[in-house]
């Protein structure tokens, strides 16, 4: 719907104003807006000069009056009582309708600017939206009145509508062929904003100030100067004259100043900050100094209303401060420094022994920081200000249980901290976050602690971080003057030095500066030998970097082609692969090139794995669990890291403390379960009890599948490795915590029969889950004393529980040698089967069937017999000495994945919490759910445990765990940095919270 629009003169326009005095007289001067757009169009400079003939200088420049190269709009708001709204509206001009990537990470946009882009540089439909959504609405309330001209996307009432649903938002469009009449900033806001323009381009012009005039930085700093200064308060009556002449309000004023009087009437012909030697652009109307371009920046921004404060303030300053005010605060040592021991600050030995103190700003400061600019010394030695975790802390939104709770008063912002400035350029340095150095000409980086990573991007959440090397350098004239100062009067004193005479010797040189002597006498002064030392650790270093990191992946099964992919994008890494398969190595090195491949049964031949293990510096094992405390061992005894996905097992955590003495780290459970499964526990735990929350409960399952299109067969399952441990798990006991109640279940099948449950997730995928183990020992573990229920599960389709009772009662899954196993005549499964029930080997299998439905009683367990071949009379059994490995060896082949089959990873978690409240507790549910498909590449199940695997390693080969002994990745400094890098590498997971 469009209001109706018609073309009049200025007589028929002031009717129209006339018309809508009713309307009008409903709104305060403060209601009343105004806004329109004001086009300018951007020239370049024609090399055409103007010189006396003979001359050999250019002294002007003229450009043509017609060479028209940028478009581009400005939309500000006025009111009837003579304000210029705090934003205006910045349309530029891009061929493709918006900016690219590049452009809008290097686009430095002030407060007082909403910028977009269109083709034509003028607005449009959509630009429209942006105006009212992103500038008018954050500065009106619910009751305004708004001119505008008569553009037909101006004029569509219900697109004003969809941002102001209120009735006491009006809109008033102004018929066509009349804003030259009664548009208020037409008739005095826009000649004196072009003024201004006018004025600031022939400032650059004349005094030939390297800037170009075409750029989009240019034309933002200079409307943002413009909108800066008509916002003062001596141009408020200019602004009502226009609301004044228009007949909208009728109001006596006093004298009208104009720009040319306000900032361009002045004596002083150079700037007036720091004897600055360029010439003034203007006097700001706000200080009345008079300034060049880049000191006038500098002084609207030091207009904003700074008040300091002591640190112990802060609180009630975040809690109580006024909302119109920047509040800063020095922070001194002894504000967050503490002795580990005694928790005091003393000056005098914390300069000897700064490894004895802790620094609580992360807790005590940092919470309460909007911007942080940091220029504190720092040391090795020395406590950090911020670690990552400490950072992913402070942009943690608050717990939802404070959100409306009358104590906290209104909901908070997401997080506080906002920027960084880190002055020091120390990377990982006191401010751990700051990764790396930023440059004049690409002064910032977006950190996401979540991620643990950095874009030079303005958009997105984190925390905005500068750090440039050469700070003084952006303020050349000044750092000059500055460091000149001290310098200078130390200089009589310098010239003293005799380079001919023993340095030495020369005792009478003030020790300001001796101190600054570095070399004398063609060494190194005393004060400086630690450089050679330096030097030479440097030397060093670089020799171990072109060597580059040495990395043994024991073993070539499915899981290393992820490790060995991911280890191998570092060029610097050199990956050994030892493994006794040719065909799994062959694999492996066929999509892999860089890896050096060595056949080599490491059980038979230890002294060659020893030697192996000597000559690099990380191991990863991806055998069989009970290989890895032997492997260890070696490890240890050539101070070599070592990852593994498997458990910790008492042999391997026996082994702790000879792994402390060594500085040896052992990481173990960086697989899925247990691995990425309790990594995203422990992390959901640490922001719960971060946050003041109890845990009550924790249910997890997890388990590795064929996708849904491939669980074709009676056990809905299939074996991507060795069926073995998944069979052996079946019979294994299982012990669990339901609601403050023990529940155990015997071994050999008492899981199967008992303990089989349906979940009340993904319903779509058929699934059915059984407790695994004991999952009471992770209550200590994972630190969940306040818990009254604990269960972790295995995942499995519809079926699988059933089906495989059966394969237990028959005897399959023994591990006790079977005598027909033990000789090297010919078997059948059907004779086989038949032994197993002490059948005469000639029954029929009609007669076999009969007997295993009477002792199974259980028809799908009979066909699952069946289906898998056992009764078959014509394959030969594989003999493994006992019915376990027989049967683990045909179901490898019965049940393998074929080509193009994918598999499926499914981990569920659920935990319930309680949050304190004034009134009651408040108790939720929350989840995190993965779901991972394999592709062509590799398994889900190889991808999921592979990647977290390589990752660990990668971080102990680059010293980002200090950790040493037996270690689990439960410590918030290991498994975020894990976490966050299974993010960028594609595993997703999601989080919800269920309110009970």
């Amino acid at each position: 719907m469009c209001l109706n629009v018609i073309y009049i003169n200025i007589l028929d326009a002031q009717k129209w104003i006339e018309s809508k005095r009713t309307i009008i007289s409903k709104y305060t001067t403060h209601q009343i807006l105004n806004s329109d757009h004001c086009s300018f169009q951007q020239e370049y400079i024609s090399p055409r000069t103007l010189s006396f003939t003979g001359e050999r200088t250019t002294e002007v420049v003229v450009k043509k009056k017609h060479h028209l190269t940028h478009s581009y709009t400005v939309q500000p708001v006025t009111s009837a009582d003579g304000r210029l709204l705090d934003k205006f509206f910045l349309i530029l001009q891009e061929k493709e309708n918006e900016f690219g990537k590049g452009v809008q990470k290097d686009l430095i946009v002030p407060p007082n600017v909403v910028v977009r882009a269109s083709k034509s540089g003028k607005n449009s439909g959509e630009k429209h939206h942006t105006f009212l959504n992103e500038v008018l609405r954050p500065l009106v309330g619910n009751k305004f009145l708004l001119f505008l001209d008569s553009w037909k996307i101006q004029a569509d009432l219900t697109k004003f509508r969809a941002v102001f649903p209120n009735q006491d938002s009006q809109l008033l469009i102004f018929p066509k062929g009349s804003t030259g009449y009664i548009q208020p900033q037409d008739l005095s806001l826009f000649r004196s904003w072009r003024f201004i323009h006018e004025k600031i381009e022939h400032y650059v012009h004349i005094n030939q100030i390297e800037m170009t005039i075409s750029d989009r930085q240019y034309f933002i700093n200079i409307h943002s100067i413009i909108h800066n200064q008509l916002s003062a308060p001596q141009f408020k009556n200019l602004i009502k004259n226009g609301f004044i002449q228009a007949r909208i309000k009728n109001e006596r004023i006093g004298q009208i100043e104009k720009p040319k009087d306000i900032c361009f009437k002045f004596y002083d012909l150079y700037c007036s900050i720091n004897n600055c030697n360029e010439r003034t652009l203007l006097k700001c109307a706000w200080c009345e100094k008079t300034l060049r371009y880049y000191h006038l920046i500098e002084e609207v921004f030091r207009e904003l209303p700074i008040e300091y404060v002591d640190v112990k303030a802060l609180p009630e300053v975040v809690q109580h401060g006024a909302a119109n005010k920047v509040y800063g605060c020095v922070i001194l040592r002894e504000d967050h420094l503490i002795n580990k021991e005694t928790g005091k600050y003393d000056e005098e030995e914390y300069l000897k022994h700064p490894e004895r103190y802790t620094s609580t700003f992360s807790t005590k400061i940092a919470p309460y920081a909007t911007c942080i600019i940091n220029g504190i010394y720092w040391e090795p030695s020395h406590p950090k200000l911020l670690h990552v975790a400490d950072a992913n802390q402070l942009v943690t939104p608050p717990p939802e249980w404070t959100q409306n709770n009358p104590k906290f008063g209104c909901p908070s912002l997401p997080h506080r901290l906002l920027a960084i400035c880190d002055i020091t350029a120390d990377k990982g340095g006191s401010i751990e976050i700051v990764q790396d150095t930023t440059s004049i000409d690409h002064p910032f980086l977006l950190y996401n602690p979540k991620t643990d990573t950095s874009v030079e991007s303005f958009l997105g959440p984190g925390i905005l971080i500068c750090s440039i090397d050469n700070m003084p350098t952006q303020l050349p004239l000044e750092a000059t003057s500055f460091f000149g100062s001290k310098l200078l009067p130390l200089i009589p004193q310098m010239l003293q030095l005799d380079v001919e005479k023993d340095f030495q010797t020369q005792t009478s040189v003030p020790r300001v500066v001796r101190d600054a002597v570095i070399t004398a006498n063609g060494q190194l002064t005393p004060k400086y030998a630690y450089i050679s030392k330096l030097r030479e650790q440097q030397r060093l270093k670089e020799m171990k970097a072109s060597i580059g990191k040495r990395i043994l992946v024991l073993g070539a099964g499915f899981v290393s082609g992820p490790v060995v992919e991911y280890l191998t994008r570092n060029e610097q890494v050199h990956v050994t692969v030892v493994n006794l398969i040719q065909q799994e190595m062959d694999r492996l090195v066929s999509t892999n090139s860089r890896i050096t491949p060595i056949l080599l049964d490491v059980t038979c031949h230890k002294s060659e794995l020893d030697k192996l293990i000597e000559d690099h510096d990380c191991v990863v094992s991806l055998l069989p669990s009970k290989l890895h405390p032997d492997i260890a061992s070696l490890c240890i005894k050539h101070r070599r890291h070592m990852v593994t996905a498997s458990c910790v097992s008492p042999e391997m955590q026996a082994l702790h403390d000879e792994a402390l003495t060594a500085d040896v780290t052992l990481i173990n459970e960086v697989g899925l379960d247990p691995g990425i499964d309790h990594m995203l526990a422990m992390e959901l735990f640490d922001m719960i009890r971060d946050n003041g929350g109890r845990i009550d409960s924790y249910v997890s399952y997890c388990g590795g599948l064929p996708a849904p299109e491939h669980s074709d067969n009676p056990l809905r399952f299939k074996f991507c490795w060795s069926p073995r441990s998944v069979l052996t798990d079946l019979l294994n006991p299982a012990k669990y915590l339901m609601k403050n109640k023990i529940v155990q279940l015997e071994a050999n099948g008492g899981v199967m029969e008992n303990g089989c449950t349906t979940p009340n997730f993904l319903p779509g995928f058929n699934l059915e889950c059984y407790p695994n183990q004991d999952s009471t020992k992770y209550i200590d573990s994972l630190q969940l004393d306040t818990v009254h229920t604990i269960l972790r599960g295995t995942l499995r389709y519809k079926g699988f529980c059933s089906n495989t009772l059966g394969l237990i009662r028959l005897g399959l899954l023994s591990d006790k040698p079977h005598p027909s196993l033990q000789f090297t005549d010919n078997l059948t499964w059907k004779e086989f089967m038949c032994d197993l029930l002490n059948l005469k080997r000639d029954t029929s299998v009609n007669t076999i069937r009969s007997v295993v439905l009477q002792q199974l009683k259980n028809e799908s367990q009979l066909e699952t017999i069946d289906q898998l071949g056992l009764l078959s009379e014509d394959i030969l059994v594989e003999k493994r000495s006992n019915p376990l490995d027989t049967l683990s060896n045909w179901l490898a082949k019965r049940l393998s994945y074929g080509p193009n089959e994918r598999d499926i990873v499914i981990l569920h978690h659920e935990v319930g919490v309680t949050w304190p409240s004034v009134s009651r507790e408040e108790n939720e549910l929350k989840t995190i759910e993965m779901v991972i498909y394999g592709d062509q590449k590799y398994t889900a199940m190889a991808k999921i445990v592979g990647l977290p695997t390589a990752i660990v390693t990668r971080m102990l080969v680059d010293n980002e765990i200090s950790d040493r002994g037996v270690v689990k990745p439960v410590k918030r400094t290991i498994y975020q940095s894990i976490l966050h890098e299974l993010k960028r590498e594609g595993i997703s997971w999601t989080e919800k919270t269920i309110k009970k």
